[in-house]
């Protein structure tokens, strides 16, 4: 049923995505999840005092934000033509992908990040056929460094943008000299702050370089977590395989925005060899570009039954994943 209103772009689905949303986050507000301590970033350090010690307010604010990047991330695919037709999968998609584990059902850095990466995304694709892009290539570049200094491997997505210039822009020189400055931009900032302040040393090595060096990279995947990563894994497969036989069949802007978007999850899972562990927050940013190659698999699904029960194995290896603080 949610499938069907979802991919028919019917209005029922404003009401279904939320309410499913809600249910999945309900974990977060009844079960104690201890998160690892980590050493946050400037932006993200002004209000993670505030998380800690207001859970319930914060985890309230966090679902919010999650509810409004769905929107904006269904918005971004529809004013982008990266999906044939118009529906609201990608924000179902992608309100399950961001709580598939109890771990994400709080307010973290990369979720905060995201508020920043999703307008950079936006603007990028917008310079598509452009004249000049100066203005919006400056601005994502300052997009993308701002979730930087709330979450630092969001930095990553700095190449993201170099490849987005790549597909979607022929080459000026002066493009990409202004993507350089809107990159610098707010870390000149920074770092004048903390060098008036006297604590270079604390941002620099503190909050970014002893953090990555001294991280834990040894990758384990809790038991729990099998279901939950074969059933992505199967939905995964049949979404790259739907994709590869309508590819031919896509126009030109969808072609280039897919091949961005391809890139995106290139990076998203680059993004967690400077995170801090393994942790599940660490994948979070992939969740934007698997929610739209899952969504275009159950767009054009010839049998709705089929694609209703890999939804329905979905949402059960997302319970499986839970299923430990249940039982505790």
């Amino acid at each position: 049923m949610l499938i069907r209103a979802a991919r028919q772009h019917s209005p029922i689905a404003l009401l279904l995505i939320p309410l499913l949303g809600v249910l999945l986050w309900l974990p977060g507000f009844f079960f104690e999840y201890e998160p690892r301590p980590q050493v946050h970033m400037p932006l993200y350090a002004l209000i993670g005092e505030f998380a800690a010690e207001e859970p319930l307010v914060s985890r309230i604010v966090a679902l919010v934000l999650v509810f409004a990047q769905a929107a904006g991330f269904n918005y971004l695919v529809q004013r982008h033509q990266l999906l044939t037709r118009r529906s609201y999968l990608p924000a179902l998609f992608f309100v399950v992908l961001s709580a598939c584990t109890i771990g994400l059902l709080r307010l973290h850095p990369a979720l905060l990040a995201n508020v920043f990466l999703l307008p950079a995304v936006y603007l990028m694709l917008d310079t598509y056929r452009m004249d000049t892009a100066y203005s919006k290539i400056f601005y994502a570049g300052v997009l993308v460094s701002m979730a930087s200094l709330v979450y630092f491997p969001a930095l990553m997505f700095m190449f993201f943008l170099l490849a987005c210039l790549v597909i979607m822009r022929p080459f000026i020189w002066r493009e990409w000299v202004i993507l350089l400055f809107g990159l610098l931009f707010p870390y000149v900032y920074a770092a004048s702050w903390f060098f008036l302040t006297g604590a270079s040393k604390q941002f620099w090595r503190g909050m970014i370089l002893e953090p990555i060096v001294m991280r834990d990279f040894f990758l384990a995947l809790p038991p729990a977590f099998y279901f939950l990563t074969a059933t992505t894994a199967l939905l995964l497969l049949t979404a790259a395989g739907r994709f590869i036989a309508g590819a031919g069949t896509a126009t030109l802007k969808t072609r280039k925005g897919i091949s961005c978007m391809l890139w995106m999850v290139f990076f998203s899972l680059l993004a967690s060899l400077p995170a801090q562990d393994f942790g599940v927050t660490g994948f979070f940013f992939a969740a934007v570009p698997l929610s739209l190659f899952i969504s275009n698999y159950f767009l054009l699904a010839r049998r709705l039954w089929l694609a209703e029960t890999l939804f329905i194995l979905l949402l059960a290896g997302v319970v499986s994943a839970y299923w430990p603080y249940l039982k505790g």
